[in-house]
């Protein structure tokens, strides 16, 4: 009787640690996933972060394109203008001055 309760003893304390050495395995396993879950979300967090500033980086780009592009356009519009203006008091002046051109 009492090899069969030290065969018990020994059974249920060998069951005991391959049951405790597999949860630890599971364990490991568990925060291996975690870890590995966590540096994923990590990346994923970095990436979002950096296609945000990028997008606002071109925003502002743009902004600053377009604000530009107004500022030359009125530089434009104006310089047109004066260049009308100047074209017609020139065409002003020699229709002015041809008679006596053609006279000389």
């Amino acid at each position: 009787m009492q090899c069969s309760v030290e065969y018990d003893v020994r059974r249920t304390y060998t069951r005991w640690l391959q049951e405790s050495t597999i949860d630890e395995m599971l364990s490991e396993l568990d925060s291996e996933t975690l870890g590995e879950m966590l540096r994923f979300l990590s990346l994923e967090h970095e990436r979002l972060v950096d296609e945000q500033r990028l997008e606002a980086m071109k925003m502002l780009v743009e902004r600053t394109r377009r604000a530009r592009e107004a500022e030359e356009s009125g530089s434009r519009q104006t310089d047109e203008r004066r260049r009308r203006t100047d074209d017609e008091m020139f065409r002003q002046v020699t229709e002015h001055c041809q008679p006596a051109i053609d006279n000389i």
